[in-house]
């Protein structure tokens, strides 16, 4: 698993997996809402392996049902990030949402964009 999340840190600009499994996982419609901030400043495995231990732990301790949680990895400029998301049905939720945890973007996966949060 660890070996597969690596890959795709590497290789693709960004994914979605599913929160039990940690397969990927296709949406076509709703909000992707970051509810961590984790920059890695390496792609080790060990870093990454300690990474999803972490978001793990996080997501069983949150309210919200598995099959609404999501493993997202993406690159912007030199940076890869690994976060546990959230699925939101609602635009104006998800960027309330967004805004609480500090988020300066949502995922749009109907019209596969970034929504920036003014």
């Amino acid at each position: 698993m660890i070996n597969k999340i690596k890959d795709l840190l590497i290789n693709t600009d960004g994914f979605s997996l599913d929160f039990t499994t940690k397969k990927s996982k296709n949406i076509n419609k709703g909000f992707s809402v970051s509810i961590t901030n984790n920059i890695l400043l390496d792609l080790k495995e060990n870093t990454i392996k300690k990474l999803i231990g972490h978001l793990e732990i996080t997501g069983l301790n949150l309210c919200i049902e598995p099959d609404k949680l999501l493993i997202g990895g993406w690159k912007n400029k030199n940076f890869h990030y690994l976060d546990l998301s959230v699925i939101i049905e609602d635009k104006k939720e998800a960027l309330i949402i967004a805004k609480l945890f500090n988020q300066k973007a949502i995922w749009d996966f109907k019209e596969c964009k970034e929504v920036l949060i003014k």
